[in-house]
């Protein structure tokens, strides 16, 4: 477990099923709930570059507290 966003307790690695609409949006709402951006400047200013970099480093930094919590 880690402390996600104001403190709440979060499962890494545990899957999750979305609804198709819903898993469209997931990486922008992925990038708000992690405190990386605001909606309204995804909407207005962020490319779906943008976005989708966002989430590779997201994914590695995820990747690396991991791998750094199981020394």
């Amino acid at each position: 477990r880690r402390a996600g966003r104001a403190g709440r307790n979060v499962e890494e690695g545990v899957p999750v099923r979305l609804a198709d609409d819903l898993a469209n949006l997931w990486p922008c709402w992925r990038l708000v709930e992690a405190g990386w951006a605001q909606l309204e400047q995804l909407q207005s200013t962020w490319s779906l570059k943008d976005v989708v970099q966002a989430n590779e480093t997201l994914d590695a930094i995820e990747k690396a507290r991991a791998a750094a919590q199981k020394r």
